[in-house]
Order: C-alpha cells, then sequence, then structure tokens
C-alpha cells in the first residue's frame, strides 16, 4: 500500500526549476545573439545568487532540503547503484544516496561556473567584474577553467537526466511530478516520518540577503 505524502517544499522545487532555466538562457545568450555577453552576465549573476542559497537551505531549509538527510557516506551511493542495477534499490523519501551526491556536485559545479565567469574575459568584447583585479596569465587560466568546467556541468546533467529518466518511466516513481507538486508516492513504512518544512518567506529572506549582498559588491568594484 502507498500513499502521496508532500516531501519537497516550495524554494527546493521553485529553485530547481529556475536554475534549469537560468542554464539553459545563459548556454542560448553565449552561443545565439548576446554579443557583449550582458544577457550571459546576468544570468550567471542570477545563477550565483541562487545555488549559493540552494546550498545554504541545505543547512536551515527543511528535512529533505537538509544534507545530512540525503549526504550519506559515498560507500552508501556505491551500493545503492549497485542495488539499482539487480532491481532491488531501496525508497527514500527525499535523495537517495547517489542522488544527493549528484545534486552537490551540480551545485558546486554551477557556483564554480559563476564565480570564474565574473573572471573571464574573452580579450575582445567581454571582461568579467572582477578581472580586472587579477593578472592577466591568471584571467586566461581561469577562462579555461570556466570552458572546462561548463564541460563538466554538461557530462553531470547527463547524469542526472538519465537516473530521472530511468526513476520516471523504468521504475515508475512519479519524480519529475515529486518536483513540481511537492508530493511524492511512497511506501507505508516511509509516509508516517515527521517532516519539517521552512516557511518559504524563510528562503526569500536568504536570497534577499546574498541577492542585495552580491549587488553592493558588484556596485562597489566594478
Amino acid at each position: 500500500m502507498k500513499k502521496s505524502i508532500k516531501v519537497w517544499d516550495l524554494f527546493v522545487r521553485l529553485s530547481h526549476w529556475l536554475i534549469v532555466l537560468l542554464v539553459a538562457s545563459a548556454w542560448l545568450s553565449s552561443e545565439f545573439g548576446d554579443a557583449e555577453f550582458k544577457w550571459h552576465s546576468w544570468n550567471g549573476y542570477a545563477l550565483f545568487v541562487l545555488v549559493l542559497s540552494r546550498l545554504l537551505w541545505g543547512f536551515f531549509g527543511s528535512t529533505t532540503a537538509r544534507y545530512r538527510s540525503f549526504i550519506k557516506a559515498p560507500k552508501s551511493a556505491f551500493v545503492y547503484l549497485q542495488d539499482m542495477r539487480k532491481g532491488k534499490e531501496a525508497e527514500y523519501v527525499g535523495h537517495n544516496p547517489a542522488g544527493g551526491w549528484m545534486a552537490l556536485m551540480l551545485w558546486l559545479v554551477l557556483l564554480a561556473q559563476a564565480v570564474t565567469g565574473m573572471f573571464s574575459s574573452d580579450d575582445v568584447i567581454f571582461d568579467g567584474p572582477f578581472s580586472f583585479y587579477v593578472s592577466s596569465a591568471t584571467v586566461s587560466s581561469i577562462t579555461g577553467i570556466h570552458h572546462f568546467l561548463f564541460n563538466l556541468l554538461i557530462l553531470l546533467v547527463m547524469f542526472h537526466v538519465f537516473a530521472v529518466f530511468y526513476h520516471q518511466y523504468v521504475k515508475k516513481e512519479k519524480l519529475i511530478e515529486a518536483m513540481i507538486t511537492g508530493n511524492k508516492t511512497l511506501s507505508n513504512a516511509n509516509t508516517d516520518l515527521k517532516l519539517e518544512f521552512r516557511p518559504f518567506y524563510f528562503a526569500v529572506l536568504i536570497v534577499a540577503v546574498i541577492g542585495v549582498g552580491f549587488w553592493l559588491v558588484l556596485r562597489s568594484y566594478t
């Protein structure tokens, strides 16, 4: 017997889809029609604020958003992947051990991508807002890292999408719907868990503080 319960708070869901949109927009703006990289830059700034806020939500957010609920020992992730290959993986309320590490890697790579972009330059049109505060050699190195991180990000996204589609269409777990509605269908063993949900305004406050602080830094140094 299974039951649908709320597992994801509004900020987790909203930040997830906004990150998807911002990454797509940043890529499209760099490939098509953004000659001066202005839109690309603003996408990067928004990603920086949103991803950093999501990382902080891992300490202060709802039960399923906290690191202690989904970041397990690396061995747990390997065991889960082995069990998944055998078709006998355990059920988890939030992220499974492998999915938890994947999410954390995606956030950290996105954050690093945003930060390196601020120190990057194409030596023609675009100069990151902080590229003037480091040497040209450093800028060149960081620009190379920025491009490398994008390739790494694409690889991680491919693994993430594959895992989601596997669970969605092979295991018949409605993960996509859960990240939209916040509800997940679980067995009776997990439906009685006491989950704590932080109010959305608390997340908005975190985003606002980081956003205003970052804007003040940009205004002061650019």
